[in-house]
């Protein structure tokens, strides 16, 4: 995948980061949701990272890919389960929606 400006990745958080985290009274995760606000590159972005308590904003920039502490991944692809049912209802992650 390319990465654009308004897409959804997931940060790994650093030491660095925790200790902050614990600090502000944040809960301390090792990935957060993060929306990619700059691209410097096909692996090189900026995000506003979303932080899991009071914190508003961080801000993480020129950031790489990968699974290390202070990079950037894609999120995993969940397969929906979807069926439909003899009466025409399709039926799938909880929902029901008639055909």
């Amino acid at each position: 995948m390319k990465p654009t400006i308004g897409r959804i990745v997931i940060y790994r958080t650093t030491d660095a980061d925790k200790a902050m985290f614990r600090n502000i009274g944040c809960n301390v995760m090792e990935e957060l949701p993060a929306v990619i606000s700059g691209v410097w590159g096909p692996n090189v972005i900026n995000v506003k990272v979303f932080v899991d308590g009071p914190v508003s904003d961080l801000w993480k920039t020129s950031i790489n890919e990968g699974t290390l502490p202070g990079q950037w991944m894609w999120p995993p692809r969940v397969e929906a389960e979807v069926k439909i049912e003899g009466d025409g209802n399709i039926v799938g992650n909880g929902n029901t929606q008639n055909l």
